[in-house]
């Protein structure tokens, strides 16, 4: 976990790669529930 500091981020480039992070992981999550779906 990261903390952002406006006052440093001035292009908000910490929340760009927090987003990137996020979407990612949740696209990873769908993929493995998508995989358990089909075993069964």
């Amino acid at each position: 976990m990261v903390e952002v500091a406006p006052a440093y981020d001035h292009a908000e480039i910490t929340s760009v790669a927090a987003s990137h992070v996020a979407y990612d992981l949740i696209s990873l999550l769908a993929l493995q529930g998508k995989r358990e779906q089909t075993d069964e």
